[in-house]
């Protein structure tokens, strides 16, 4: 249960700083049709470094709140009513996996700035060689050592802190290309002090639009909880499939985001338009694709994630139901992440907030226990909440204009470079 809000943290400072380098992002595009010359732009590529300062204090900050609950995750569980076996293995792996958290935020925080400043061959090296060796920590630690969920916990502290330092290692080795020096982009300066209120008002809105759904299932996980320790072992054991299954969603969802906001600041609107549909069309095509192999094999595919028959019976109805909900889920997240590629962050918040907390929580409350559907129920509610929320979230989209927020973006980043000249 608690065992993931590490995750969920990453999650919520990923969302976080896309959406803020999103918006500087669109302000430094640098291309033949606005010709724009570097004196202009050098100003906006300042002002986009001193963004880096506040994320890495703001980021830093939310540990003051976040350990002392992670520590103390076992007697927390335990008050709310959690079964304690369950809190017990929660908490070892939180008090080992938390010591990892400023590594894997400043990890974050870089990653978005590379994204965003087109170096996704980077970020990708890291991501592809550290994941492998992720799997050697965890044998190590788990297998060899024997340490359970407290392994798999220094496991990821292991791995985060090398996607830290590599990322650092890029950064400093692309310093003079980017415009900057190795202490702009990884020291803290009094900049980032100041200019908080700017911050938070661009970054809570994205915060809250990518991350609304992941709190859910955490919300859910307690819920679960409540049932016992062996539907909430099928619901853990199905996550854990659905988050694997998820990965080429988020790629393409941060790929939407980028291609669409870059497309935007360098007024290409048509270009940002054809990037959102198509990104949505290939991730329905891509899903059809899983879902026809996982009711293929589902039988074999449950024997991999866990060895209780009783779990692997729950596990195999759940995956069939998010066969149905995993379009709808899958295609509202890349929806939403071409949404905050154009900077439109409230509306797809407020969507969630509706779909997921006053329509999908109560539904799955209500299928769970007035209509005894046990863990299914909340399961079946999914597909109820995310499909509203997809197609809210695509009549958004197909509303947007994309030649004035094209215009919009200019205007910004014409305004931001007289400012930051007249500072200067």
């Amino acid at each position: 249960m608690v065992a993931m809000k590490c995750e969920q943290e990453t999650g919520l400072h990923a969302g976080f700083l896309s959406t803020i380098h999103r918006r500087q992002r669109d302000k430094v595009s640098l291309t033949d049709d606005q010709r724009v010359s570097w004196p202009r732009v050098l100003p906006d590529m300042i002002c986009l470094f001193l963004w880096l300062l506040p994320a890495r204090v703001i980021l830093t900050l939310q540990l003051l709140w976040m350990f002392p609950i992670l520590w103390f995750s076992e007697d927390l569980l335990i008050a709310v009513g959690q079964h304690k076996d369950v809190a017990r293995h929660a908490c070892s792996y939180n008090r080992a996996a938390a010591f990892g958290l400023f590594f894997l935020f400043q990890h974050q925080n870089t990653l978005s700035f590379m994204r965003n400043k087109n170096m996704p061959n980077a970020a990708a090296w890291i991501a592809g060689v550290t994941s492998t060796l992720h799997i050697a920590w965890a044998v190590l630690f788990i297998v060899v050592c024997d340490l359970g969920n407290e392994g798999a916990g220094l496991a990821n502290f292991t791995t985060w802190t090398l996607q830290c330092l590599s990322g650092a290692v890029v950064l400093v080795c692309k310093s003079s290309s980017l415009g900057g020096n190795a202490w702009k982009l990884l020291g803290v300066q009094k900049e980032g002090f100041q200019g908080w209120r700017t911050f938070l008002a661009i970054g809570i809105p994205g915060t809250l639009q990518m991350c609304g759904e992941w709190w859910f299932w955490e919300i859910c996980a307690l819920i679960i909880g409540f049932l016992g320790p062996t539907p909430l072992a099928g619901h853990v054991t199905t996550i854990n499939l659905v988050a694997l299954l998820f990965m080429p969603t988020v790629a393409l969802s941060n790929a939407a985001s980028t291609v669409v906001g870059n497309s935007i600041g360098e007024m290409r609107p048509k270009k940002s338009r054809q990037a959102a549909w198509t990104a949505t069309g290939m991730d329905f095509l891509l899903w059809t694709v899983l879902a026809i192999i996982l009711l293929t094999g589902v039988k074999y595919v449950v024997v991999l994630l866990t060895a209780d028959p009783d779990v692997q019976a729950i596990t195999v109805q759940l995956i069939k139901i998010y066969c149905v909900a995993g379009y709808f889920d899958n295609i509202q997240n890349v929806i939403g992440g071409a949404l905050r590629g154009v900077g439109i962050n409230k509306l797809p918040a407020a969507v969630y907030l509706v779909c997921y907390y006053l329509i999908m929580l109560p539904l799955g409350c209500y299928m769970v226990w007035p209509l005894k559907m046990d863990v299914y129920g909340m399961w079946w509610s999914m597909v109820v909440g995310t499909g509203l929320a997809t197609c809210a979230l695509a009549i958004i989209l197909y509303r947007v204009d994309w030649d004035m927020k094209a215009t919009e973006s200019e205007e910004r980043r014409l305004k931001d470079g007289m400012t930051s000249q007249a500072g200067s």
